[in-house]
C-alpha cells in the first residue's frame, strides 16, 4: 500500500471518529495520576500519620504510629489499584467500540 493511500484514510477516520485515539491519552493520564498518587502518598508518609490523624481529631501513640504508617501505605496502594481499574475500564470501553467498528466494516464488505 502506498503512503498516499493510507494518509487520507487516517485523516478521514480521525475526523470522522471511526477510530478512537482516547486509549493513548488515557494511558498518559494514567501515568500522570500514578505520579500524583505516589507523590501524595510519599508526602503523607513524610508528614507522618500523627499530624494527619491529629487534623481529624485523633491522637496516635506508640504502636499506633506504626499502624498509621502502614495505613498510609495501604491507602496509597488502594488508590493506585482503584486508579488502574478506572483507567482500564475506559480503555476496555474504547476497545469495544473499535471491535464493533471492525465487525461493522466486515459485515458491510460481505454484503
Amino acid at each position: 500500500m502506498d503512503n498516499n493511500e493510507t494518509r487520507p484514510n487516517f485523516i478521514a477516520a480521525f475526523f470522522g471518529f471511526k477510530r478512537m485515539v482516547s486509549p493513548f491519552f488515557i494511558s498518559i493520564v494514567y501515568f500522570l495520576g500514578l505520579i500524583v498518587i505516589l507523590a501524595s502518598t510519599g508526602g503523607a508518609l513524610l508528614k507522618g500519620p500523627v499530624d494527619i490523624f491529629a487534623q481529624a481529631g485523633l491522637d496516635l501513640e506508640g504502636m499506633m504510629v506504626w499502624a498509621g504508617y502502614a495505613g498510609l501505605v495501604l491507602i496509597g496502594f488502594g488508590g493506585i489499584l482503584i486508579w488502574r481499574f478506572y483507567c482500564e475500564m475506559f480503555i476496555v470501553l474504547f476497545s469495544i467500540f473499535n471491535r464493533l467498528s471492525d465487525i461493522k466494516s466486515a459485515l458491510q464488505s460481505r454484503s
